[in-house]
Order: structure tokens, then C-alpha cells, then sequence
């Protein structure tokens, strides 16, 4: 039920199409698609159809806090007369929690290619929703739901053809298929493989001018690098700190100001504060 495609060449130039396309309701915060939107694998992400129950996922970061109002996505559907019932969406953590998600929602499909190789065509899956994310590194996962156990369709996430995106390739989770706990798609197919989806709203913009100092520090011994930074902010606001552009570390603003975060096994690096390009400190690197 998992396949393995080669149609890259064919579908590469109408779906580049696709990705010119302008946002629906926002700026593009996140964007899993790159220059190959389709080929290699495409692992299962459905409900309710030849198979029980399947999702596909992929990572994305934000630096500074977001709302996002928009899921897109592009999955892979058949055969031609396959009926999409609803869709379901998940929010996942860098640990792969739960953070939000929900069922049966209402999306809005537009076939942007079909119809060979028995199949239905590659669809653009738009979900409205309404999250708020702080600073952090997630995981977004969609699927299509059918119209009942053993429907004639399935449902697959359309990738693109070996590359990666973010800090890691796509990841499965499935009972019906004996995978229970989240698995890189590479250990399906063996070769690493993104999920095409992008993500619509709106970034926190961070007071700039309100970060007094950004400090950094490493601690060779332990391997460990410390990021504080000095604020006239008010406590609660949250804030992303990065080491050398890596994934961003959230940070919640304490009554004085001030917040701080630690990075393990790291030995230097630059530290700055997401949004705020020149808001930026040194650790040293352990000579």
C-alpha cells in the first residue's frame, strides 16, 4: 500500500507551478515544498479507506512565535473516482507529542495534476485553522480521510524525489502497517524523503530596540554553550534564540527582563535572537 514512484520528471514542471502560486490568507512561515515537489516516495497519510488509519509528517522551525491560519498540502490521490470525505491535522513536538490537532475537518482540494498511472492526481490540500506556536521546532502532519473502511481510494503524501528540508527527512506512523512508534521514511524505502506541505500566517515580529544585551558562553568542559539575553521587555514574552542558525530554543522573558537557554555537546558558535539580526553574541570555540 506504500509505494514507491517515478514520475518526477513528468509532474516536476507543472507542480513548480504550484509553488508560485501566491498565499491564500498570509505570508508563507514555513515552506516544506523546494525546488522537486513530487517523486520518489510517497508514504500512506489517510483514514477511513483501504486502510485503517496512517500518517505522514514532516518538521519545520520557527524563530520567532506565529500564528498560522493555513495548512497546505500536497497528497496524492486514488484512483479517479476517489472521494475525500474530510481531513485530519496534527501538530507534533520535536519529541513527537501531541501539541494540537483535530479531525474531520473541511478542506479545500484543487487537483493540480492528473490522471495516469492509475491514479487520481496530486491534490493541494488547504486546512483553515487557527494556531498559535511559540518559538520551537514542531512537527505538521496531514491526512485525507475516505468515505469508509474499505473504500475503493488511498491517500498518500507526495514528496519529493530524496531530498530534505528542515533538520529531518519525513516520518510515518502507522498500527494498521505495523509501525507503531513514528519512523523515518527512509526505513520504508530506503532513501530519505520530505512531505510537501507549506504553512500560512503570520510571525511575531520581536521588539528589536526592547533586547539591551545578548551574551554567550561555553562551557568546554561540559561541552555546553549558555545564550542569555537582557530585555525592557514585559515577563511572559517569548522570544527564540539560535546557535549558528540551528533550530531555534524558545525562551520565556522573566519578571527582570532577562531569559536564557543552553545548547548540550555544542563547543562555540553564534548566538542570536531570531527576527533580530544584529542582536547576536559570540561563544567562544574551545580551541
Amino acid at each position: 500500500m506504500m509505494i514507491k514512484i517515478g514520475l518526477a520528471m513528468i509532474l516536476e514542471s507543472l507542480l513548480m507551478l504550484a509553488s508560485l502560486s501566491s498565499p491564500l490568507y498570509g505570508e508563507i512561515v514555513w515552506d516544506n515544498r523546494g525546488e522537486r515537489l513530487f517523486g520518489g516516495s510517497a508514504s500512506s497519510s489517510e483514514r477511513d479507506t483501504r486502510v485503517a488509519e496512517s500518517w505522514t509528517a514532516d518538521d519545520f522551525s520557527l524563530d520567532a512565535g506565529a500564528f498560522i491560519d493555513v495548512i497546505n498540502a500536497l497528497l496524492w490521490v486514488r484512483p479517479v473516482e476517489a472521494e475525500v470525505k474530510s481531513a485530519d491535522y496534527m501538530i507534533l513536538d520535536e519529541d513527537f507529542n501531541n501539541v494540537i490537532g483535530a479531525q474531520a475537518v473541511k478542506p479545500e482540494l484543487e487537483r493540480i495534476w492528473c490522471c495516469e498511472f492509475g491514479g487520481g492526481g496530486v491534490f493541494q490540500v488547504t486546512l483553515q485553522v487557527n494556531i498559535e506556536l511559540p518559538p520551537g521546532r514542531y512537527y505538521c502532519a496531514v491526512r485525507l480521510v475516505g468515505t469508509g473502511p474499505g473504500c475503493n481510494c488511498q491517500f498518500f503524501k507526495a514528496g519529493r524525489d530524496g531530498g530534505v528540508l528542515g533538520e529531518t527527512e519525513g516520518y510515518f506512523q502507522s498500527e494498521y502497517f505495523g509501525y507503531p512508534e513514528w519512523t523515518p521514511v527512509s526505513e520504508l524505502f530506503g532513501y530519505p524523503d520530505d512531505f510537501s506541505f507549506w504553512l500560512e500566517g503570520e510571525l511575531d515580529q520581536p521588539d528589536c530596540g526592547a533586547i539591551r544585551k545578548v551574551r554567550a558562553r561555553t562551557d568546554c568542559e561540559r561541552q555546553k554553550v549558555t545564550g542569555r539575553v537582557k530585555t525592557t521587555l514585559p515577563e511572559g514574552t517569548q522570544l527564540g534564540l539560535t546557535l549558528d542558525g540551528g533550530r531555534p530554543q524558545p525562551i520565556t522573558i522573566d519578571h527582570r527582563g532577562r531569559g536564557k537557554t543552553k545548547w548540550t555537546d555544542a563547543t562555540g558558535g553564534e548566538v542570536c535572537v531570531g527576527g533580530c539580526e544584529d542582536k547576536c553574541a559570540t561563544a567562544p570555540d574551545c580551541g
